[in-house]
């Protein structure tokens, strides 16, 4: 969704054709994928068109409004709408600018760069095409660990840990015995499938909960 927005667009003319967005596919399943338990994906295509040129697939410059990344800009962008939904995310490491057809309201967009995470909200008017500067952007905390002799008598938070299955009886007892683990004072865990019979505990869900 995000490459036929606009970030597909490789050489800058406001339109995405069907070769564009699979090599945008691509780079971008690669690079989430490099570092997973599973090794890096390789996305692979079957198409089947016959014609002379490449099909074009959006064009930015119909959309009723835009947002204009400015070159200047690189990093890992989440763009959300006003009801917290997630529009697009993407990795911006051309020095030049990236156009996204949006609908006109109200964005929050996070930049996670090396040096830690920015945040910016703004408006993105009917028919207009607004652009995002390193002017728009004020840093948010980047990490919850601190510089050792710094915050002394005071405990970290622990990140939390991937647990991909819980499986408890009720809540705060699991199956295997371990309601340990479960407990408050214990470190958060993360889950792609929690199922509980009376009831189930967990931190953060990224899957399916019954």
């Amino acid at each position: 969704m995000a490459g036929l927005r606009g970030a597909a667009d490789m050489v800058g003319d406001g339109r995405v054709t069907l070769n564009e967005l699979y090599r945008f596919a691509y780079t971008e399943t690669l690079a989430q994928t490099e570092t997973s338990v599973f090794g890096a994906q390789h996305p692979s295509y079957d198409i089947q068109v016959s014609g002379t040129g490449d099909v074009v697939l959006t064009d930015i410059k119909e959309t009723s409004a835009s947002l204009v990344i400015a070159g200047e800009l690189t990093g890992r962008f989440s763009i959300r709408d006003a009801a917290d939904h997630l529009v697009a995310e993407i990795t911006k490491t051309a020095a030049r600018p990236m156009e996204l057809g949006l609908e006109s309201g109200l964005y929050r967009v996070i930049l996670q760069r090396e040096d830690g995470f920015y945040r910016a909200e703004l408006t993105v008017a009917e028919g207009e095409r607004r652009t995002l500067s390193e002017a728009d952007f004020s840093p948010v905390a980047a990490s919850l660990a601190r510089p050792r002799g710094e915050g002394e008598g005071e405990e970290e938070e622990e990140a939390p840990r991937w647990e991909p299955v819980s499986l408890q009886l009720f809540e705060g007892w699991g199956f295997f015995g371990d309601k340990e683990k479960f407990r408050a004072e214990t470190p958060r865990t993360v889950n792609n499938l929690i199922f509980g019979v009376l009831g189930a505990r967990g931190y953060e869900l990224k899957g399916f909960g019954l």
